[in-house]
């Protein structure tokens, strides 16, 4: 009887989520799916090179929260002050945070032993130097270790 009480609510929390992530815009789907693929290398590639800590777990997470914060105020802006002119403000922001956590996600592939081709770095590299409002390039040449 307890197993199946079990089984059921199981079921229920399952079919709950899936359907909550159903109803999640795809922009938004890709974002959380690649900053928790981000958690999770660096968290592996830590643990890897023996370098796992609690405190820059939290940290990490917390910078995920404050990325999910910003979204979130993007799309209460968009609500509350342009809801007249039907613009979509929290899409390219969205595509924005998305591009920043590749990248991310990329570094740390790098960091612990991946290689990825110094064209691909680059691109990115630009593509967040965009993001961040600046045309100097660094991260490509500090991730491949030129």
């Amino acid at each position: 009887m307890k197993d199946e009480t079990f089984l059921k609510w199981t079921t229920i929390a399952y079919l709950s989520l899936v359907a909550m992530w159903l109803k999640i815009p795809h922009a938004e789907q890709a974002l959380l799916t690649l900053m928790g693929l981000d958690l999770l290398m660096g968290a592996f590639g830590a643990l890897a090179k023996g370098e796992f800590s609690a405190k820059l777990l939290f940290s990490g997470i917390g910078k995920k929260c404050r990325t999910l914060l910003f979204l979130a105020s993007a799309i209460v802006f968009e609500t509350l002050f342009t809801s007249d002119l039907s613009v979509d403000l929290h899409k390219p922001v969205t595509y924005a945070l998305c591009i920043y956590e590749l990248t991310s996600l990329v570094e740390n592939y790098v960091k612990y032993g991946g290689h990825v081709p110094p064209v691909f770095m680059n691109a990115l590299d630009k593509l967040r130097g965009l993001i961040n409002g600046n045309t100097k390039s660094s991260t490509a040449e500090e991730t491949n270790g030129k």
